[in-house]
């Protein structure tokens, strides 16, 4: 996985490939010097894990969102709070982080060093011999982020109604249509297949996003929206362009497997040219997710999203959008109830 460096006022700020939600705060983009990175992506080399275990989610540390988050050992020492991040590719920490553990570095360019961690617990479940890469801009609140490399080897269930993490060595069955997913690479990410108002579309799995679906203005521009775009903030991170973020309600529905969300409101993120591919798509985020019990099995590429009750998916939207009517009352109903 690539990441792009700028070296904006003198300071150094990392910008993963999948972009940061929109925010009203000030812009950090000045002068920019790009610099490119490529994170160590290898799973650990050994992973001890004798039976099922679960864990607790903590609170995250991030305002707004619902990244689900651990307490974990590293080398014996801690707890120290961890992310698990699907739109990570590959282990992050913050340099602070890195000091106060102890750990030894490896490698790595300098201003974005890398180092080895002999031993990573969650609950039961160990983790052996792997790289960590110290990012200048780490996520706010936590200590550092799993991305997808770490979890290679093991199936991850992330319980958001439960608020639980479930780790084994299982895998998931065939995929059925419904709520058992087939999943595609998009880059150093997973994607899963979503209709939008009737067109198809890969969607790249991402806890991180908060939002349900977050398209580029070259994805919005084959959708029907029904009314205006509004602005609800401005990009902000160094490579992200200085414009305003948009949303809108869709015109139609946006199903996947056996679910549907009625008519949501998506968020329209400009990204610069030189992103990848994968980014330039839709994001599937935190918004629906927290409504399952999701499950995700790199080895079968498959993702199960399991949960009680109806089908239609009551999702969260950015305030002054009223609730959708008429083919939308149903699930305008369901958000009232929640």
């Amino acid at each position: 996985m690539r990441i792009t460096f700028s070296l904006t006022g003198g300071v150094m700020l990392a910008v993963a490939l999948i972009a940061a939600p929109a925010t009203t705060g000030p812009l950090l983009a000045q002068r920019q010097v790009v610099v490119e990175y490529d994170p160590d992506s290898t799973p650990p080399r050994r992973v001890t894990l004798p039976a099922a275990h679960d864990v607790p989610l903590v609170a995250p540390g991030i305002p707004g969102t619902t990244l689900p988050v651990v307490d974990v050992m590293v080398n014996g020492r801690g707890p120290f709070r961890f992310a698990i991040e699907t739109g990570a590719g590959f282990v992050g920490v913050s340099p602070q982080f890195a000091q106060t553990a102890g750990l030894t570095r490896s490698g790595g360019p300098d201003g974005f060093p890398e180092f080895h961690v002999d031993s990573l617990v969650i609950g039961g479940a160990r983790f052996e011999d792997f790289t960590v890469s110290a990012l200048p801009r780490a996520a706010t609140g936590v200590d550092g982020v799993l991305g997808l490399p770490f979890f290679h080897d093991v199936l991850v269930t992330i319980d958001y109604p439960g608020k639980r993490l479930r780790l084994s060595r299982d895998t998931l069955p065939a995929a059925n249509a419904r709520d058992v997913l087939p999943l595609v690479r998009a880059g150093p990410f997973w994607a899963l297949s979503v209709t939008i108002a009737g067109r198809p579309f890969t969607s790249v799995l991402d806890t991180r996003s908060t939002g349900l679906l977050s398209v580029t203005p070259e994805v919005a521009g084959q959708l029907p929206f029904a009314g205006e775009l509004q602005v609800i903030g401005r990009a902000r991170g160094v490579g992200v362009p200085d414009v305003d973020v948009k949303a809108g309600r869709l015109g139609g529905d946006v199903t996947f497997g056996a679910y549907t969300v009625r008519r949501p409101v998506l968020s329209i993120r400009p990204l610069p040219a030189n992103f990848d591919a994968p980014a330039r798509g839709p994001l599937f985020g935190d918004a629906v997710l927290q409504h399952f019990t999701v499950s995700l099995d790199q080895r079968t590429r498959r993702l199960r999203l399991r949960r009680e009750g109806s089908p239609i998916i009551p999702v969260r939207e950015p305030p002054g959008f009223p609730p959708p009517t008429g083919e939308g009352s149903e699930a305008g109903a369901a958000r009232t109830q929640q």
